[in-house]
């Protein structure tokens, strides 16, 4: 299937936005909800990607919360670096960090599902 037609394609209400890391690493991160200084940030488990969260994202976002997903390096339409470094917990926890500054969060909720889990504590 080809990227434009990958979820969310065609979901009204939901962005979606590659996001060069610090790292040089470009992430897709999934947008919805209003725009607010804090969200709920969404993260995956290993070889998972956003679809993960398909369901959650519109339901939160009808609920009144800013929701942003992370496609983590390596996962999904993000790049695939061939550095085995990039993939340790700490260069996929400067990731998400590097998404959520670049989203201008002040504070945020984090949700995270088996390796997305370990990654938020």
């Amino acid at each position: 299937m080809p990227p434009d037609r990958m979820y969310p394609a065609g979901v009204p209400g939901v962005t979606v936005r590659m996001l060069t890391l610090q790292s040089g690493v470009a992430v897709r991160v999934v947008e919805s909800g209003p725009a607010k200084d804090d969200a709920v940030v969404l993260v995956h488990g290993w070889a998972g990607n956003i679809y993960s969260f398909a369901e959650t994202i519109p339901a939160l976002a009808a609920a009144g919360y800013r929701v942003i997903a992370i496609d983590l390096p390596g996962h999904g339409l993000s790049d695939k670096p061939l550095n085995p470094a990039m993939y340790t917990t700490a260069s996929l926890c400067d990731a998400v960090l590097g998404v959520v500054v670049a989203a201008g969060l002040q504070r945020f909720a984090f949700v995270g599902h088996s390796m997305g889990g370990s990654l938020g504590l």
